[in-house]
């Protein structure tokens, strides 16, 4: 299951009007499968697997593959993850990049480094709507 502020945050990103979608490195079966299991389906507008693209993230060439899937522009795109390699990777591509890091320990980052390092989900969630990061505004 989830961790407790998943739901709170997607649905807050949802309520924002900003596109959510789930992009990883499992099939599209598998993905969809976590998704359902996981009862995120309904809160997010789409799922990405990079089988489609036949490389893996962090080749930033996923993430801007992702973007073009999504209808995106690059710098419209956010990834949220707990690992800095995800982050990095898109960070590389053009994304903007939010660490979401739980632990007690400070998050440690390579360059590039992230637009923020949230506690958890919904705080980056909100730091996002809030555009608190975003360039220009």
């Amino acid at each position: 299951m989830p961790h407790p502020d998943t739901v709170p945050a997607l649905r807050a990103l949802r309520d924002a009007g900003l596109a959510v979608l789930a992009l990883s490195n499992s099939s599209a079966a598998t993905l969809r499968a976590q998704l359902e299991h996981a009862r995120l389906t309904p809160l997010i507008t789409g799922a990405i697997s990079v089988e489609q693209i036949g490389l893996y993230k962090p080749n930033p060439h996923v993430y801007r593959w992702a973007a073009r899937q999504a209808g995106s522009d690059l710098c419209d795109c956010w990834l949220l993850a707990a690992h800095e390699w995800d982050t990095s990777g898109a960070l590389q591509a053009g994304f903007k990049a939010a660490d979401i890091h739980r632990g007690p320990t400070p998050a440690e980052h390579s360059n590039p480094q992230p637009q923020f390092i949230a506690r958890d989900l919904l705080d980056a969630a909100r730091r996002i709507i809030a555009n608190e990061t975003c360039s220009g505004t």
